[in-house]
Order: structure tokens, then C-alpha cells, then sequence
């Protein structure tokens, strides 16, 4: 059976292919695909130390502490200092009636004065005018002896006669003699003036100028001392005497002590004696104080207490704003053997390499908001979480969680404010 199909229909059917074909062979557009960046959980790394803390009870106390009183006796004129005042080194706290101690240093000047200038004519020798009075004064001498003795002479002979009466002859002679005596001294003294002084007098004079030096000194010594002065600069801890009180040669009048610099008491075990050392560096916990402070091992007993069978230690402890005082509870903070840094972090910040022999984390770059991955070393386990020892350092950003969709370079969406830690 033939078909005969009309030639315009035919036309129509081949063109309708030819369409067909066409449109099959052209190529489609695919349709552009949308990349929405990923949210993540972030923290910011801070500085640890994984090595295990040691713990210790211990108490605060003074490092400088003294009680202050006058070194010597006497009234007390004025009391400048309260209790819990702040007082600097060398302040005048108190001061004694100082008037018998002002004559007597004025009195061993004066006499030390007079040693000096006498001794000074000694080592020197009489002068030419001194020298020219005694020679007068042994004229006068000589001629008061020749006439007592004329007079003797004269009266003795009168005795004999019974012209004189005994009296009368012993009135004369004791004035002969009076006069020989004064002669002698004239020519002593004269020939003294002219050799000068012999060696041991000159050191008898310096001796006396010597000691009449040292009373001067003691005197100064005892002025000075009505002043009673901090010998460091501290607090006032108590106040035992008020003014015009009678007060002993060291009686106790002020408490002083330095909050500056404490000291925390402590005692270590036997198994930790061989590894702490004085100069180690520990920290204090106080909890009247913010935060920790930083201080150092100065002492370790090497006599152990015989009750606890433990070791005292004395760590010193620098005090910012003398927040902690003496008597205070603390709690030393030991580290001891050498310190491991390392950085805790969550176990979802991890991921492993497909085999197995690497791990990396996710570091966030909040500039440009995408991840980079990192290559890390982790170290033991503390308190169930990981440790990574190398491949970071304080401050970067670490990708919390969602690590497992992650690629490097990836767009994430972070919002900064949500960052654990993290202060632009």
C-alpha cells in the first residue's frame, strides 16, 4: 500500500526536524551557584601552663616589723604619729624634752675649748712675754728669800740674847721658809716656760682633750636621740604613749611595720625537697586580693619541723597597693620541675588527617572572614581535654566547632562579639 502524502506536508515535517536538531545541539546554561559562608564557633587562645600545680596553705606575714621607743630617758614633748598612719623613712615620730641635753653638750664645748687651747700652748712653749714675767716674778722671789733670810738671821741672834721671844723667832722662820719655797717655784716654773712642756704632759693634755671629745660626741649623740625617727617607711601599728609622759630609755612607744614586702610561711613535703629551690618563682593567692601574685622562694628549713615532719619555706612577696596584710591565710601556688607550655582546647576543634598521621585546627581570619588550616603537635591529655604543645601561639582565633566542613581559605560567618576572648 503506498502512502502519498501531499508535498507541503512533507516540507513542513523536514523542517520540524531540522528545529529539533538544532535546538538539541545547542548548548544549555547552567545556573550559577551561591556560596554561603559557613557559621563557626571561636576562641582565643590564651597562655598556660600544663605542667601540674601544686598547692600549699600558708600565712602572710611582716618582713619589717619593729617596736620604736627613745633611746634615752625623759618627757615627752609631742607625739606627731597615729596609729595606722602611713609615715617615710627618717620622719620624726615623737620628740623628748630637749633643754638638759642642749646645756650639757654647750657646757663639753666650752671645756673641750679650753683642752684645746692648753694644749695647743703646750706643744707650742711659752711665749717671749710669758717668759719675761716669770723672769720678774723670780726677781721678786729672790729678793723676798734674801730678806726673810736677813730677818731670820737677825732674829735668831736676838733669841740667843733673849732679846725675842720663841714665837717671834718661829713667825720669822716660817716666813724664810715660805720664802725659799716660793723661790724654788719661781725657778721651776721659769725653767719650765723655757724647755716646755715634757712628752707626758702633752699626752696627759691630749688624753683629756680625747675624752672630753668622746662626752661632746655622746652628749650630740643624746640630743639628737630626743627625736625619735621611722627607721623605714611603713605603717604605725600601735601607739603606747601619749605626750608629757615620763617614758624609760627603750620603752616601747610605736609599733612600725612595712606592708611594701611580706613574707608567706609555708611547708613543703619530703618529696618535693630535692625539686623546689630557693629563687623559684611561685604565686600567692590571697582572697582578699584580685588576683594572683607573682612571688619567690627565699629560704627552705633544712631542719624539718618535727610535728608534721615537713619542711618551712618563706616565699617573699611584693604588695601592690598593701591590699594584704600581715596575718592574712594564703595559698602558694608551686609549679615544680620545668614548665611545659601549651594551650587546653576542645576536642571538636581537632581534625585528623584521612590517615591518621597529622592533626590540624581551623584558625579564623576575622579581617577577611575565612578559616586556614594549621598543622599541630599535641601533648598529654589534661583534665580530659587535648594539649597542643606546638603550632600555635597566644592570640590566635581557633575555630571551635564545625571544623569537619571546613576547607582552608573557606568564607565563614563569625561574629567577633561571639569570640570567646577576643578584644579588637
Amino acid at each position: 500500500m503506498r502512502w502519498h502524502l501531499p508535498i507541503k506536508v512533507l516540507s513542513i515535517v523536514v523542517l520540524g526536524l531540522v528545529f529539533m536538531g538544532c535546538f538539541q545541539n545547542k548548548p544549555q546554561t547552567e545556573p550559577e551557584q551561591i556560596v554561603i559562608p559557613r557559621p563557626v564557633k571561636a576562641m582565643v587562645l590564651q597562655p598556660i601552663n600544663t605542667a601540674p600545680v601544686r598547692s600549699f596553705p600558708g600565712r602572710t606575714r611582716a618582713l619589717r616589723e619593729t617596736a620604736l621607743g627613745f633611746r634615752i630617758p625623759g618627757m615627752i614633748l609631742e607625739l606627731r604619729a597615729k596609729e595606722g598612719q602611713v609615715v617615710q623613712s627618717q620622719e620624726i615620730l615623737g620628740q623628748l624634752d630637749p633643754r638638759d641635753f642642749i646645756l650639757k653638750t654647750e657646757e663639753l664645748h666650752s671645756r673641750l675649748d679650753a683642752a684645746k687651747a692648753q694644749l695647743s700652748q703646750m706643744r707650742s712653749g711659752a711665749r717671749t712675754e710669758d717668759i719675761s714675767i716669770l723672769e720678774a716674778r723670780l726677781k721678786s722671789a729672790e729678793s723676798g728669800a734674801a730678806t726673810a733670810e736677813q730677818d731670820f738671821l737677825r732674829y735668831e741672834g736676838l733669841y740667843v740674847q733673849e732679846a725675842v721671844t720663841k714665837s717671834d723667832l718661829d713667825r720669822v722662820r716660817l716666813n724664810f721658809d715660805q720664802a725659799k719655797a716660793q723661790l724654788e717655784a719661781s725657778k721651776r716654773e721659769l725653767q719650765k716656760a723655757k724647755a716646755g712642756s715634757r712628752e707626758e704632759e702633752i699626752s696627759a693634755q691630749e688624753a683629756q682633750v680625747h675624752s672630753l671629745e668622746s662626752a661632746l660626741s655622746q652628749a650630740q649623740a643624746a640630743l639628737l636621740d630626743t627625736s625619735l625617727r621611722a627607721p623605714f617607711a611603713g605603717h604605725v601599728s600601735r601607739r603606747l604613749s601619749n605626750s608629757f609622759e615620763q617614758v624609760a630609755a627603750g620603752q616601747t612607744v610605736f609599733g612600725l611595720v612595712d606592708l611594701s614586702v611580706l613574707e608567706v610561711v609555708f611547708s613543703l613535703p619530703e618529696n618535693l625537697i630535692g625539686t623546689v629551690k630557693p629563687g623559684m618563682q611561685v604565686q600567692i593567692r590571697v582572697s582578699q586580693y584580685p588576683k594572683d601574685l607573682d612571688a619567690v622562694i627565699t629560704s627552705i628549713s633544712p631542719a624539718a619541723d618535727p610535728n608534721s615532719q615537713t619542711w618551712p619555706a618563706i616565699v617573699e612577696l611584693n604588695n601592690p597597693n598593701n591590699l594584704v596584710l600581715p596575718g592574712m591565710s594564703a595559698e602558694v601556688l608551686l609549679i615544680p620541675g620545668n614548665e611545659v607550655p601549651g594551650y587546653v582546647v576542645p576536642v571538636s576543634s581537632l581534625v585528623k588527617s584521612r590517615t591518621g598521621s597529622e592533626t590540624f585546627v581551623y584558625l579564623v581570619d576575622v579581617l577577611n572572614k575565612t578559616v586556614h588550616k594549621k598543622t599541630v603537635k599535641l601533648g598529654k591529655m589534661m583534665q580530659g581535654l587535648p594539649v597542643i604543645t606546638e603550632g600555635l601561639k597566644d592570640g590566635d582565633i581557633l575555630v571551635t566547632a564545625g571544623t569537619s566542613w571546613l576547607l582552608d581559605g573557606q568564607s565563614i560567618r563569625v561574629d567577633p562579639a561571639l569570640i570567646q576572648g577576643y578584644n579588637p
